[in-house]
């Protein structure tokens, strides 16, 4: 149960991340491709990142934090990772010459201004 709340907490903060700073969004798609990348190497390097750094903690009642600290930014970045290029690819099955209300996505993001 705490798993499932964790990662619905994180992804919500990668939603949010996605839409409040539109600017941090690649710009082509080999951009897009490197981010992703990266997020699934950070990823796996964790289980190993935290071989090296929890032994080293100077306290047991600090290894939750510790962990915490390397586990929460390495799951939003995978997380907004995946929204981007889903949105991304929703974008490009839209049919060419439909005009959307949302044609500036790329710009303002997937929603409104108002819900920012």
């Amino acid at each position: 149960m705490l798993e499932t709340a964790m990662f619905i907490g994180l992804s919500l903060v990668a939603v949010w991340a996605y839409v409040r700073f539109p600017r941090l969004r690649p710009g082509s798609l080999m951009r897009a491709v490197v981010h992703v990348v990266v997020s699934f190497v950070v990823f796996a390097l964790l289980p190993a990142t935290l071989g090296l750094v929890l032994p080293a903690a100077p306290s047991p009642g600090l290894v939750p934090y510790v962990v915490l600290a390397l586990l929460i930014p390495s799951l939003t970045y995978l997380t907004r990772r995946f929204l981007q290029e889903v949105h991304r690819q929703i974008n490009e099955r839209r049919a060419p010459g439909h005009l959307h209300k949302q044609d500036q996505c790329n710009k303002e993001g997937p929603f409104p201004a108002v819900l920012r």
